[in-house]
């Protein structure tokens, strides 16, 4: 997470450049490593936990721990992305790294920021609230929405075409949504097993 972020931030003194694609697709060389980086991280995270499942060598200090580290990661990868965003010169376009089409200036890149990094927590912790409550699974319907991989599949996919602020607004929009309907279908499940049946 920490070498991802690093990419994202300082990318460009180690491998400057970019490439466009038809004004659309502008390929950063730094930034897709970072986006690659951000993927590997995800899948060798997914893999190490089945490891130890399947070996019978997970723990549930192990489990809070390796939590613990993932909030932070989230915090760091968001933090690499939107740093160049807060220091470039210009308004930073939603589908461009420049201040093209549909822009934002710093303040609203921030509060973007921050929206992001309240939702990423908050699915992670709204889980553990409903999994400690055995609320997770209710009337047959599991929470899903933008889970951690789904979030660093986001990450990646909008490294790969140069959006990372596109990147930012999705993350903060799905997983605030997320947050929103577990907590709707609880109060919704909590309404239908108070209310009296007729028959």
């Amino acid at each position: 997470a920490c070498l991802a972020a690093a990419f994202y931030s300082f990318g460009n003194l180690l491998v400057p450049g970019e490439y466009r694609i038809l004004d659309a697709i502008i390929i950063i060389p730094s930034m897709v490593i970072g986006g690659i980086l951000v993927e590997l991280s995800s899948i060798i995270d997914g893999v190490d936990g089945d490891l130890a499942r399947e070996r019978g060598i997970s723990s549930s200090s192990g489990g809070v721990f390796d939590a613990i580290l993932d909030r932070y990661a989230d915090i760091i990868i968001l933090a690499g992305i939107t740093y160049p965003l807060l220091i470039a010169e210009y308004n930073i376009g939603l589908f461009s790294s420049f201040s093209i089409g549909l822009t934002f200036n710093r303040n609203i890149v921030f509060l973007i920021f921050v929206v992001a990094v309240a939702g990423s927590l908050m699915v992670s912790y709204s889980r553990a609230r409903l999994e400690a409550a055995r609320l997770f699974n209710v009337e047959g319907r599991t929470f899903f929405g933008a889970t951690r991989d789904v979030r660093l599949f986001i990450i990646f996919v909008c490294s790969l075409v140069g959006y990372p602020l596109l990147a930012l607004l999705l993350i903060a929009f799905s997983a605030n949504l997320t947050v929103l309907l577990r907590l709707l279908s609880i109060v919704q499940s909590g309404k239908s097993k108070g209310a009296p049946r007729h028959e």
